[in-house]
């Protein structure tokens, strides 16, 4: 909230729960098997950001630009992604079950094998298709 940049910064396994990074720029930042469910990144700029593992279940970001990040094994679990930019990411196992995916940007998504797209909702037209002809999966449990 007061502005100072955050690109590049380890937050590595962090505890975020709750934390209110609304605008935050976290381009190249490292949140690897950090904590943030609930957290609020609306309009946060996470362009290369690496999110491998990262808890950002029921997670706000509306309008977060995620381009070419590496969100693999990420639970998206009931995130609010709506119009976020996720083109060019790689979503590898990472769980979507029950996110919202209205007016999301999908462009030149990377691997998404393993990714789990049950109960998605308002997904963009051909995107649960096209998510599943690319390796994901529909389960109701993640196992």
């Amino acid at each position: 909230m007061d502005g100072v940049p955050l690109v590049g910064v380890d937050l590595s396994s962090a505890f975020l729960q709750g934390v209110r990074l609304k605008k935050a720029n976290l381009v190249r930042a490292n949140l690897d098997g950090a904590d943030a469910r609930d957290a609020d990144l609306e309009w946060a700029q996470m362009e290369d950001a690496s999110l491998r593992s990262t808890n950002l279940r029921g997670a706000k970001l509306t309008g977060a630009s995620l381009r070419g990040s590496a969100m693999d094994g990420a639970d998206l679990s009931g995130a609010d992604l709506n119009s976020a930019d996720v083109g060019g990411t790689s979503l590898e196992d990472a769980d979507l079950h029950g996110a919202d995916l209205r007016g999301m940007k999908w462009s030149g998504l990377r691997s998404v094998k393993g990714a789990n797209v049950y109960g998605v909702k308002s997904a963009p037209g051909g995107f649960v298709e096209w998510m599943v002809g690319h390796g994901a999966v529909v389960k109701k449990e993640q196992e």
